[in-house]
């Protein structure tokens, strides 16, 4: 039990670190992506040509009409099995 106690003491710090950073860099991440995305289809929402405001609208009603666990699923899941192309735990966090 001492022994469980004095490992958890050394690897639990550095567990927290990766962690924080972990996070950190998926905030950073998705804020950047995600403020221009917005930028993109809002002012294709209001200021675009009517084709591009359908496209616009139709990307952005299924966005908000499909739960985050269901896009993060297929982003995780589906993407690589019918593509074969790994985007990673961070890529499909952000």
């Amino acid at each position: 039990m001492i022994e469980f106690v004095t490992d958890l003491g050394t690897v639990l710090p550095r567990l927290l670190g990766e962690g924080l950073r972990d996070t950190l860099v998926a905030f950073v991440g998705g804020t950047v992506l995600m403020l221009a995305v917005a930028l993109v289809l809002g002012l294709a929402l209001h200021q675009g040509p009517r084709w591009l405001r359908v496209v616009a609208r139709v990307v952005v009603e299924f966005f908000r009409g499909t739960s985050l666990v269901v896009q993060l699923f297929f982003l995780f899941y589906v993407i690589p099995t019918l593509t074969g192309l790994d985007i990673g735990s961070t890529w499909t966090a952000i």
